[in-house]
């Protein structure tokens, strides 16, 4: 095996790495890979784990490419070192593989993948076809590597358990046996190798003309997921009784500061036939995966539990109330389990991450003493960072940046997803918050050009999208379908690129299109199929109710009507920023006709407030929402729907996702003090211990949900204003909402770079107002009442208050 050090690095390419094979091909053969797809769980029942293994030698240094992909998940060692895991989470349709590029010398090497198939137990995000594992390389390096040619050769991995997952969607809970599993198989130690199952050829999604069920292979988009030791964690509690209420009153004290020591990088004992629970607090929310080393033990059992938080009571989703709290708390979680097998250093980890804020580890031993050697935690997620800042003179508000980043930060992988604990779905409502707020902080648009692109894959025959893609269990809600519409013109507003924006143009005008069918008689929206969800208000969820609006299952929903006009709204001014004007023109005609209908059928002269119902019986503040955001309201009857919506007690009210929408239309009617009313949910989170944002009003099942963190984008695009004026974000238009704030001080991210706005309000009732634009951007700024240009570079104003 070779000894030196090991180069590599993760390549992202964008077309079909053999393209040169097909300059004389025929066209049946074009797009084959130069390679097969293999398994060797031909006779194996999943889940499975196979290893898949390589040896091959070097008469010299070589530097080259590989190509790497598995159905479902592979670790993949090169010399017993973990270089990769995979692939990218996709559909069949857009099916990712990892390019990476290798610097080996001379001498006797190895490739070994570990590959995962979970079988019933497989996440519903994960997609899959059936075991296979896929692998090539570029050059004459092909004859030594390729699956299907050279000489792989496969294992079943024994001694790991797929239990059955008790709390989540998102995956098996695992046993590994020590006295079972195969060690040292990640350097090539097979014990009983075969010869691998050869499959059909790899097929590349760009140029293939083969269309049977197959993967269609594309490359990976996305960097590295970061990888980095957790520091935080620091021991709660200590205690000999292993089940049942955590009762302070049991704590070994003496025992904290052994414990510590283990987390600190000093190994620890545990004696034989002893038993001790520890509860670790990262004091912050992670994504990661726990790594055990241990030696001797033999008969003992470990279990590493996650949860985001403690439960009052010994069942699911009980009420938690303070985060902080452990005393005469309950530990319900995620849980694995390792039983060591008397051997030293053998280190214990999992294929897949846990998340969450707590750690139980509880240990039973037998008639031997236990080592413990390392135990560390290996934070995982996408490298997301907030390049932007700001600050008010609110020590409140400033703290929302933090907690909603980390939010985002533990909801964006592979894809991004709703929340980590419990589903790990890209939901399309909930994608469309995530994006706009990453537009904000971050000018990486890598993930969400992969969220857009690949929710194409799952357009029903009828036309409307999943509701959350990839994932193997088909779920359809209509509503979602014209949030991804929102999503390509977000895209177009903030980032651009138009020749990526106009090959999305005519799944677009299909999915909106689709809806049409559903239009009865007087060209209302009635009876859309599937679940109309809209949002988790208390009034909604009765019955079954689901978030589904009244009248949206079986008849006509004022609230999915207007959506439906926001969105033809969206779609016209799309169409105009590509100067697609005879779209435009089908589009905005279509907005404006539903919209005079819906005022006629819907519109409560006596409120002067738009009903959810033909009967106006039920009133919320969505559909003024969405409404007013559609733009189709002309100016006399936008101030009166603003008025009311501001002044009625009995609508029913926006919880934490939908309130997007509704600090949308507070900006867009400047009603800034109901804005900072309805913002003070998100400004007492400390007082739960919270560390990120959940999911509904409590009590919460989920404790990390993404759809929560959008105060973060309002924070940019409706406190201070900031929003783009024309496509790609090429004009601002700045419109402070500041309510009682005195100071602002703000960087937002800008394709050309970024924009910074101070604002100082002085004792004397001036204010001055300082603005940097990149030297590609003009816009204007609109303040009291009054609107200045904006010049590329410095742009600075003394003004009055009034």
């Amino acid at each position: 095996m070779g000894k030196n050090v090991i180069k590599y690095k993760k390549v992202i390419i964008d077309q079909f790495p053999f393209k040169n094979l097909d300059t004389e091909r025929r066209w049946s053969l074009r797009g084959r890979w130069p390679c097969h797809w293999i398994s060797g769980a031909a006779n194996s029942k999943s889940p499975v784990g196979i290893a898949y293994s390589n040896h091959f030698s070097l008469k010299q240094a070589e530097k080259f490419l590989i190509h790497v992909t598995a159905d479902q998940r592979y670790e993949l060692f090169l010399d017993g070192k973990l270089i990769s895991r995979g692939p990218e989470r996709g559909s069949p349709n857009s099916w990712f593989y990892e390019t990476y590029e290798i610097e080996l010398e001379t001498g006797q090497h190895n490739f070994t993948a570990l590959v995962w198939s979970y079988g019933k137990w497989t996440p519903y995000a994960q997609m899959t076809i059936r075991h296979g594992f896929m692998l090539a390389a570029d050059n004459e390096m092909g004859a030594l590597l390729n699956t299907g040619s050279a000489n792989w050769q496969t294992q079943k991995i024994t001694g790991m358990r797929f239990l059955i997952p008790k709390l989540t969607m998102t995956g098996p809970e695992y046993e590994i046996d020590g006295a079972k599993f195969p060690w040292g198989i990640e350097r090539g130690g097979l014990k009983n190798p075969k010869n691998a199952t050869i499959l059909e050829h790899g097929l590349d999604v760009s140029s293939t003309n083969e269309y049977h069920p197959n993967y269609l292979l594309t490359p990976a988009t996305l960097p590295t997921q970061l990888q980095q030791k957790i520091t935080t964690a620091k021991i709660r509690y200590v205690s000999e009784q292993l089940n049942g209420k955590i009762n302070f009153d049991t704590t070994i004290s003496s025992e904290v500061s052994i414990w510590e020591q283990l987390l600190q990088g000093s190994q620890i004992t545990v004696q034989p036939n002893q038993t001790r629970r520890i509860i670790i607090d990262f004091a912050d929310y992670y994504c990661g995966y726990p790594v055990l080393t241990v030696s001797k033990g033999q008969g003992a059992k470990i279990e590493i539990s996650w949860a985001e938080a403690l439960f009052t009571e010994n069942k699911p989703f009980s009420p938690k109330l303070c985060r902080d709290e452990l005393d005469n708390r309950y530990f319900i979680g995620i849980k694995d389990r390792f039983l060591p097998n008397g051997t030293s250093s053998r280190k214990y980890t999992i294929p897949w991450w846990r998340s969450g804020r707590y750690i139980e580890i509880s240990i039973t031993t037998g008639i031997e003493i236990l080592t413990l050697e390392a135990l560390d935690f290996i934070e995982t997620r996408y490298p997301l960072t907030n390049t932007g800042c700001f600050t008010t003179d609110n020590a409140a508000i400033n703290a929302i940046p933090r907690v909603a980043l980390r939010t985002l930060q533990m909801c964006l992988h592979e894809t991004y997803m709703d929340c980590p604990y419990y589903e790990q779905l890209m939901y399309l409502g909930d994608t469309r918050i995530q994006i706009l707020t990453n537009f904000t902080i971050a000018s990486d648009s890598r993930p969400s050009r992969k969220a857009i692109k690949l929710i194409t894959d799952s357009i029903m025959p009828n036309g409307l999208t999943q509701s959350r893609y990839p994932s193997r269990i088909t779920q359809v809600i209509p509503p979602f379908s014209l949030w991804w519409v929102a999503m390509v013109y977000d895209y177009a507003l903030w980032r651009g690129d138009p020749d990526f924006i106009r090959t999305l143009l005519p799944t677009v005008r299909y999915v909106l299109d689709s809806f049409s069918k559903y239009l009865n008689k007087d060209g209302l929206l009635e009876k859309l199929p599937n679940w109309n969800f809209v949002d988790w208000t208390p009034e909604w969820r009765q019955n079954d109710g689901a978030g589904v609006p009244p009248e949206a299952e079986f008849g006509i929903s004022g609230v999915i009507n207007w959506q439906y006009v926001y969105t033809l709204s969206l779609t016209a001014e799309l169409h105009v920023m590509l100067e697609d004007n005879d779209y435009a023109a089908i589009y905005h005609a279509k907005g404006q006709q539903l919209a005079k209908k819906l005022t006629d059928f819907f519109y409560d002269e006596q409120y002067e407030l738009f009903a959810d119902t033909l009967d106006k019986k039920h009133f919320s503040e969505h559909t003024q929402c969405l409404a007013i955001l559609s733009g189709y309201l002309d100016d006399s009857l936008k101030f009166k729907v603003g008025e009311a919506l501001l002044k009625a007690q009995n609508l029913t009210r926006t919880t934490v996702y939908f309130s997007h929408y509704l600090f949308e239309t507070y900006s867009a009617i400047q009603a800034d003090n109901a804005f900072f009313d309805r913002l003070e949910p998100w400004l007492t989170i400390e007082e739960l211990g919270l560390k990120t944002l959940v999911e509904e009003p409590e009590p919460s099942r989920s404790d990390c949900h993404a759809w929560s963190a959008h105060p973060l984008y309002h924070l940019y695009t409706t406190v201070a204003g900031i929003r783009p004026g024309a496509f790609g974000f090429k004009q601002v238009k700045i419109r402070p909402m500041l309510g009682t704030l005195k100071k602002l001080d703000v960087e937002i991210v800008h394709p050309a770079g970024k924009i910074k706005l101070y604002y100082n309000k002085k004792s004397n009732g001036k204010f001055i107002v300082k603005i940097t634009l990149p030297q590609t951007v003009a816009g204007e700024l609109v303040i009291n009442h009054h609107t200045y240009p904006l010049s590329p570079g410095e742009n600075s104003f003394n003004l009055n208050s009034d």
